[in-house]
């Protein structure tokens, strides 16, 4: 026989944090909703004064899922085990790859890269 009373815990957890989960994240989507909903009408009845408010609050809500949503990714990449060990980043090609991907779009637009460093000196 086997003892399936930690697996059952385990999986009585697992539901009581999607359900808190699941409710954490309607929350914030239903206030943006109701905030752009309200900026709709201010906008069709001409009451524009209050529209930035409304603006505001929905980004602010956005803002806080996004934050929530990659706290949830964290935890998840945490339990699989990703990304536990360090990794090594030449910067240098790093910064070439970048230069070489994005220079034709920023040239456009007239900005540049510039690539360069500065020894740290510490003064006592």
């Amino acid at each position: 026989m086997r003892d399936i009373t930690k697996t059952k815990s385990l999986e009585e957890e697992r539901d009581e944090f999607i359900s808190v989960v699941s409710h954490e994240l309607r929350t914030p989507i239903a206030i943006a909703e109701g905030s752009l909903s309200n900026a709709k009408l201010l906008v069709e009845r001409k009451m524009t004064s209050k529209i930035p408010e409304a603006i505001d609050e929905s980004h602010k809500q956005i803002l806080f899922l996004a934050r929530m949503i990659n706290d949830l990714s964290t935890l998840s990449r945490a339990e699989r085990g990703v990304a536990d060990e360090t990794e090594i980043i030449d910067v240098a090609e790093l910064a070439a790859q970048i230069n070489s991907e994005y220079s034709p779009q920023a040239g456009e637009k007239g900005f540049g890269f510039q690539f360069g460093y500065r020894r740290a000196t510490w003064r006592s």
